[in-house]
């Protein structure tokens, strides 16, 4: 054994306990003219597991220099690369090594997880693919296969790679974790809670339980996450634990206490955030906590929204100036030629957004307009792909705030319309960006922005108050009649059928959680007081225990009232979209919540002829259902004044057959004004050139 031998095996021993010294003797060995390609190879591999990238790579450089056609010299100088941060000079190196070995898994798994590492992760998918077609069973190419797919936005091919990781290595919290984020974005949303939770109890240290708060938060377990997020969001410098932990409100709620409190801790928060300066944190980070979470459940909780809003949008302006810098709008809107119109949303896939407003990319004018889909979303769908037929040019798949404002500028629009801020980090960071001479949002999140950055609020007339332009900080606009062009929601249209004069009375709510606060609950035990044969059904979330917490409350307002709960009442989960419509055939009254009125679900309800009761409210999203009334010549009839008239509404439609029969013919007649309303497009078409002529 020589005496480069002994320093390399001192270095080796020496790793775990004395590291310094071991890089040192590593140094000294580097020193040496050994060019012995074994002896190199060995060196690299001790930088490597010592962590000096540095020392790893010009080792690597020198076991290149002596054996070029060595497979392992390319591959230990991908492994050193990608030690130094250098994730496409990693690929590149082990790019040679596999030109040398074609056919070594281990090359050829190490291929996937560079390019996994490189932000690629299509291309690693392939690599993981090609690896198990020759070592099917790779353990590492399953896993890193399960990793790429989830990556790469396709979950639920990820899913039985990640499965199987967390199945063969149960005690491991990265299975866990990768299985849990797979989960979440499949939509197996108790699924995902419980991966995290297992993650969280194999390792609770503060990263950990960090992460597992911030996935939590986006589950809308908000209790559980701001328990986890306790610590992180007390040091002062995690603007995003603090954010999101400030946003993360209770969804049930057990009386108007409950929601004043909650309330209360909110604008708390806000007023500690508002102090915070913003040179004190990495640009990176301000945008970071913008775009984790929105006030959403706030927005629920029925007061005038506009006051509080405006703060928070002077909050979220302040905290992405930086951003702001670097975007480059045209200045003002071209003047001739056709006029560029972009339309920003991540919910192009099957959602209400979606089934809302797809309609105003595909229909408008394109003699005079060149539509623009800006895709925020991280997932692809049915309806995500038919996104190239309805807009002319799609900007999607960015990678940062910093990309996304280059490339929207770099669209060169004229207007931008944002769908729905409010419900999407990413749409709230970026709407607070001035990015074309002309900025709208749509009422797919029905609340003002609060931004000065947005001009106008793009809303339908039939469902805005006469004060409605108050309760905005962007110019109300006021489209024709619902301002969009809904399709007939119904792959068929037959007409109802007569009611079953055998059977108890069904009536059904089932609007999410968000809406059914403890005012509902106590309408609906009225009505089930007054009504002591009906059936009442709802289906409030996708959570089993999110559902479990609102029967609960549901169950002490029965008793509370006198009413009796067992036998009657059915509560769902999510339903698939032909067992949700037929739940609306079979039903005979639709109960319109109060604060936070039906919109997508009350036009199906109405494609079905199902007689609907609301209590408009002072606000345009407590207002969606009577402006579809209205339109149907039926807002006098089934839009009531107080609770005391929805109960004995409901009574009347529940228990006088023939009255139900009429209102269910008078739907049938006059429903068609809903659907199909291309006005609404033409309307948004007269703003569009009024808004650039200005």
């Amino acid at each position: 054994m020589t005496p480069s031998d002994d320093t390399l095996r001192e270095a080796e021993a020496m790793l775990g306990t004395r590291p310094d010294e071991a890089r040192r003797a590593i140094e000294r060995w580097a020193a040496l003219a050994v060019e012995d390609p074994a002896a190199l190879g060995r060196a690299t591999s001790l930088a490597l597991r010592l962590g000096h990238a540095p020392l790893a790579l010009g080792l690597a450089q020198r076991f290149v220099a002596a054996a070029p056609g060595s497979p392992g010299a390319h591959h230990a100088t991908a492994l050193a690369r990608r030690a130094a941060g250098d994730h496409d000079g990693a690929v590149a190196a082990i790019e040679r090594a596999l030109a040398l070995a074609p056919a070594a898994p281990v090359l050829i798994a190490e291929h996937g997880v560079l390019l996994l590492g490189a932000g690629r992760p299509e291309a690693a998918a392939a690599a993981f693919e090609r690896c198990l077609s020759h070592s099917p069973q790779h353990r590492d190419a399953h896993v890193g296969l399960g990793l790429a797919r989830l990556r790469a936005g396709r979950p639920i091919d990820a899913l039985p790679g990640l499965a199987a990781w967390a199945a063969h290595e149960p005690e491991s919290a990265d299975a866990w974790r990768a299985y849990g984020e797979a989960l979440e974005l499949a939509h197996r949303y108790d699924e995902a809670v419980a991966a995290r939770e297992r993650e969280v109890a194999l390792d609770s240290t503060p990263d950990r339980r960090r992460d597992a708060g911030l996935a939590l938060a986006r589950l809308r377990r908000n209790e559980r996450a701001r328990e986890l997020l306790a610590d992180a969001a007390a040091e002062p410098s995690d603007l995003v634990a603090r954010w999101v932990r400030w946003n993360a409100l209770p969804l049930v709620h057990d009386d108007g206490a409950s929601i004043e409190r909650a309330r209360r801790t909110w604008i708390d928060g806000l007023e500690a955030l508002e102090a915070v300066d913003p040179a004190d944190h990495p640009r990176a980070t301000l945008e970071a906590a913008v775009a984790s979470a929105t006030p959403f459940v706030l927005h629920y909780h029925g007061e005038d929204a506009q006051p509080l809003q405006r703060r928070y949008g002077a909050l979220v302006t302040r905290f992405t100036r930086g951003l702001a810098a670097i975007a480059a709008p045209r200045p003002v809107p071209r003047a001739t030629g056709k006029l560029r119109i972009g339309f920003a949303s991540a919910f192009f896939v099957a959602h209400t957004v979606q089934a809302l407003f797809h309609r105003w990319l595909e229909r408008l004018d394109r003699t005079r307009f060149t539509v623009v889909a800006v895709y925020l979303g991280a997932y692809d769908d049915a309806c995500s792909i038919t996104l190239p037929a309805i807009a002319d040019e799609v900007v999607r798949d960015r990678r940062t705030p910093e990309d996304w404002v280059r490339a929207i500028s770099a669209a060169d629009l004229d207007v931008l319309v944002w769908l729905d801020v409010g419900m999407d980090g990413l749409s709230q960071l970026l709407a607070s960006v001035r990015l074309a001479p002309v900025t709208a949002m749509a009422w797919g999140h029905p609340i003002t922005s609060g931004l000065a950055s947005v001009d106008a609020f793009l809303s339908g007339a039939t469902m805005e108050p006469a004060d409605g332009d108050s309760h905005y900080v962007e110019r109300l606009v006021r489209l024709p009649n619902l301002g969009i062009d809904f399709a007939f929601p119904l792959d068929e249209d037959r007409p109802r059928r007569p009611r079953d004069r055998d059977r108890a009375p069904r009536l059904v709510c089932v609007q999410s959680v968000y809406k059914l606060h403890p005012r509902n609950l106590d309408l609906f035990a009225r009505i089930a007081a007054r009504l002591p044969e009906a059936e009442l059904v709802f289906a409030p979330h996708a959570s089993d225990e999110t559902r479990a917490a609102f029967e609960a409350r549901l169950r002490e307002r029965f008793v509370a009232h006198g009413a009796r709960y067992e036998g009657r009442v059915r509560i769902h989960a999510m339903l698939p979209h032909a067992g949700f419509v037929e739940l609306l055939r079979e039903a005979d009254v639709f109960l319109d919540t109060l604060g936070w009125s039906g919109g997508h679900t009350t036009l199906e309800a109405l494609a079905t002829e199902l007689p609907t009761v609301t209590l408009p409210g002072p606000y345009m999203r407590q207002r969606h259902t009577y402006g579809m009334l209205s339109r149907l010549g039926l807002e006098s009839e089934l839009a009531v004044a107080d609770e005391a008239a929805y109960v004995e509404k409901v009574a009347a439609l529940a228990g006088d057959l023939a009255y139900h029969d009429a209102i269910v013919a008078r739907i049938r007649a006059h429903k068609r004004a809903l659907y199909d309303d291309t006005s609404a497009v033409r309307g948004l078409e007269r703003w569009l050139l009024e808004a650039c002529a200005t």
